[in-house]
């Protein structure tokens, strides 16, 4: 900043509008200083930031910030954007990066595209909106109007102070430097030369991206809606099919370039706006490597069979030549190893290896990024990694590692445990969304929509997210119809902005071409032969299943095994339990699925651990890395990937006698649930599809399953 004094003009009460800018600055320039940017995009972006909060130097908000009331004349995003638009073009001579720069300033403070319209007019809606909440029949143009007004009240002489104080180069100051003619000729021709902007290349580029965006996210959030509803009474409810994104989009490598820019201001405005003037932490680079993993598992020793071969892959995986593998230019990797061959571990070595080679060999620091399906294995694996940090003697505080999903506790922990150490919320609430730390632990759809978003909180990670390490354990319970898009986006992704992916699974999806770190993957499939399967395909309801399989249930019970019930839905499971509970109530039995709370979730996943229950019946909430193991298994029918991950929970870790899973069909009447609108719309779509249901078998029933899988894949995996 000049060591000129300030301009009288405020950003936020008791900060100057240049305090503000150049702390939006150098919080961009400490994230993109790790990014190899052109020089063109950079300065774009530094204008963005530059201009996006120009509009508060108008009276009325500086009235407004100062305590007096607001009004329709103390918006300021609208004027901040013809600034942006203007300087970019102007100095840039690049039409592209000044409509992108128009569009992220005018939408800083909300969501990118809200509407949900095929017509709606783009950009010209930027202009009028505000003109629409003053008068309903704009005449003369009330948008121009507006804007002039909104000038007629800058103090230009402030604003040229304001603009020497800036800590921007020498070029961009002289831009700055305009007169009120200039700014007033620029109201006048926005309006005119966006209309002619509108229908070319450009602008319908930029429309058809961000209706995209919406829709791609509306499917995301509606896929982690489904995710709960799946295991519902009501489970049946269609998605509807994902667009081709590639097609859609045309580049995709244009749409990081804007969400790039737009994540960059609005993490580095919200960052500055939120962080005191004196606030002094920094994230410090946490200096590891899979030594503390190796250090970790000689404290946790058994004498399993299975161990050998657990240590094997282990070993097979670090000893992987890291540096072969990047001048290969390889990115993506896959780890594709039996259920309970401790991928957790070996995947998370494998990624602080992998992370500190880049280090040490001048590429940069990066962070990990750890992506799960389902809260109850989120928390497990933190507690895994949790304990991994603390036998190294390594802090577990939030700059080290924070775990975030929609049900995370906003405590942001720096330097020891004291309650001292806590960030106030908001603080904590930005670093813990932003995964402001080394090691963050999260959900498929936080990691997706911070890639693909139109979000304005999601939006803000894009740019925390370059330069990681990202495992994405349990990939095979992303549905395939997301695969496309998954594929397109993170192929580019991943090379525009540095960034490594390691799929885990023991079921692998074909959904990127990887490299296997198992080289003999189908040893340990061979060789681990846990558990005998059985299949009946006879259809029972829950009670004609307990008449015929109660006694043997009965003498596994006597003889001291533990039996897990893995049902397809909420309803048959909660059915299942209150009849075993009835017939076996000598027996101690418990019930897990989604619609138990989180905590109580975790709870009883430990109590299950230590063998408490002789019984537990669930979902498929089980299937996917939930460390718990059962004797004997029985499991409503599936796709074939749905029984090998439930298979997972037998005899997990290779005892002497073999573990049991048995395979049954589970229906339901569903003359007694006519009612049901959903059951009813699938009953009739699976018919008219010649799906699972035959000629011989009865209208009036339906399988669990077939309320939540492709019939496709039931069918196959019943042949």
């Amino acid at each position: 900043m000049s060591s000129g004094m300030l301009s009288n003009i405020l950003s936020h009460p008791e900060k100057h509008l240049e305090e503000h800018i150049n702390g939006c600055l150098r919080h961009f320039r400490e994230e993109v200083s790790k990014l190899n940017l052109d020089e063109k995009l950079l300065k774009a972006i530094e204008i963005l930031i530059v201009c996006h909060d120009i509009g508060k130097a108008t009276s009325y908000f500086q009235g407004y910030i100062r305590g007096g009331e607001r009004n329709q004349f103390t918006n300021h995003s609208l004027l901040s954007s013809v600034f942006a638009y203007y300087i970019t073009k102007n100095l840039l001579n690049d039409t592209k990066l000044a409509v992108y720069n128009f569009v992220a300033c005018k939408n800083h403070h909300s969501d990118l595209w809200n509407s949900k319209e095929e017509d709606v007019n783009f950009l010209m809606d930027e202009l009028t909106i505000v003109s629409q909440s003053i008068s309903p029949n704009p005449d003369p143009p009330v948008a121009v109007e507006y804007l002039k007004k909104q000038l007629d009240s800058i103090d230009f002489e402030e604003f040229h102070k304001f603009v020497s104080n800036l800590d921007v180069s020498e070029d961009v100051k002289s831009a700055l430097m305009v007169s009120k003619g200039q700014v007033e000729e620029w109201i006048e021709s926005i309006e005119g030369e966006l209309m002619e902007l509108k229908g070319t290349q450009i602008i319908e580029d930029e429309l058809m991206k961000l209706k995209a965006t919406q829709r791609i996210e509306d499917e995301l959030m509606e896929l982690k809606a489904k995710q709960r509803i799946l295991q519902s009474q009501n489970g049946g409810a269609e998605l509807t099919d994902i667009p081709n994104c590639v097609k859609i989009y045309g580049s995709i490598e244009d749409y990081f370039t804007f969400l790039l820019m737009f994540s960059s201001l609005v993490y580095s405005d919200k960052k500055d706006a939120i962080l005191p003037i004196d606030f002094d932490f920094k994230l410090e680079y946490l200096e590891a490597d899979e030594k503390i993993v190796e250090k970790y598992k000689e404290t946790i020793k058994t004498n399993y069979n299975i161990n050998a071969y657990r240590e094997k892959a282990y070993n097979e995986v670090l000893n992987t030549n890291i540096q072969e593998l990047l001048e290969d230019g390889k990115r993506f990797f896959s780890i594709t190893l039996p259920t309970g061959m401790g991928k957790t571990l070996t995947g998370f070595a494998f990624a602080l290896k992998l992370r500190d080679f880049l280090k040490k060999s001048g590429r940069g620091e990066y962070k990990i990024v750890y992506s799960l399906p389902f809260l109850s294995i989120i928390d497990q694996n933190f507690d895994v990694i949790e304990r991994v940090l603390k036998e190294n003697g390594i802090h577990t505080t939030s700059d080290n590692v924070v775990k975030h999903h929609h049900l995370s506790e906003l405590k942001y922990r720096i330097n020891g445990n004291s309650k001292d150490n806590y960030l106030d919320t908001e603080i904590s609430k930005l670093f813990i969304e932003t995964w402001e730390t080394n090691i963050v632990i999260t959900t498929f759809i936080q990691l997706f929509l911070s890639i693909i978003t139109n979000s304005n909180s999601s939006s803000r990670r894009f740019i925390k997210l370059a330069k990681s390490i990202i495992i994405l354990d349990e990939v095979q319970t992303i549905p395939y119809k997301y695969w496309d898009v998954i594929r397109g986006f993170f192929e580019r992704y991943a090379e525009k902005f540095d960034v490594y992916i390691v799929f885990m699974t023991a079921t692998q999806p074909k959904i990127l071409p990887t490299f296997e770190l198992v080289r003999d993957k189908d040893y340990y499939f061979t060789k681990l032969d846990r558990i005998e399967v059985s299949y009946d395909s006879e259809e029972m309801t829950i009670d004609e299943f307990l008449g015929k399989y109660g006694y043997e249930i009965q003498r596994y019970l006597e003889y001291g095994k533990k039996i897990l019930f893995i049902c397809n839905t909420i309803r048959s499971s909660k059915e299942l339990y209150k009849s075993l509970s009835e017939t076996f109530d000598n027996y101690s039995i418990t019930y897990l699925s989604s619609y138990v709370i989180p905590k109580h979730r975790l709870e009883r996943i430990r109590e299950i651990r230590d063998r408490e229950y002789d019984i537990l019946v669930s979902t498929q909430v089980v299937e996917a890395g939930v460390d718990i193991d059962f004797d004997v298994v029985y499991r409503d029918f599936a796709p074939i990937d749905s029984i090998i991950q439930s298979s997972g929970r037998c005899n997990r870790n290779a005892k002497k006698d073999k573990g049991i899973l048995k395979v049954v069909h589970l229906v339901y009447e569903t003359s007694k649930d006519g009612e049901g609108e959903a059951i009813l719309r699938l009953l009739k779509y699976a018919r008219s599809h010649k799906s699972i249901f035959s000629s011989k078998k009865p209208k009036d029933r339906m399988w669990y399953a077939s309320l939540i899988y492709d019939y496709l894949l039931l069918q196959c995996t019943e042949r």
